[in-house]
């Protein structure tokens, strides 16, 4: 998305990547919310409500950057995606698949 907001595409062309990271978004976080709870037991509560609090500062964070850029851009938008996207990698790399490598190492 960010390489066809750079290329200053029209709008027609940067509506399908947005559509598909929008559309995504609904699901991934769904699932997220979901395997984040699942073993929460007496405590759910609280993770739920950390959840959408995490959540809700990310938003009120970014909403900012990308608005920095004015209202003639999506350039500060698309980067702001493609940063985070990176970002959730990450965190998937060192969180998840640390603690899965650890667990394998213990058994």
């Amino acid at each position: 998305m960010l390489l066809v907001l750079l290329l200053h595409a029209s709008l027609y062309v940067v509506l399908i990547p947005l559509f598909f990271v929008v559309a995504s978004v609904g699901m991934v976080n769904a699932a997220g919310f979901s395997l984040a709870m699942q073993k929460q037991g007496k405590s759910a509560g609280s993770a739920s409500a950390l959840l959408g609090v995490i959540s809700l500062a990310f938003g009120g964070m970014v909403a900012p950057l990308v608005g920095m850029g004015g209202e003639k851009s999506a350039v500060p938008m698309g980067i702001i995606i493609a940063a985070l996207g990176f970002g959730a990698v990450l965190s998937y790399l060192i969180l998840v698949k640390k603690s899965e490598a650890l667990r394998e190492n213990s058994i």
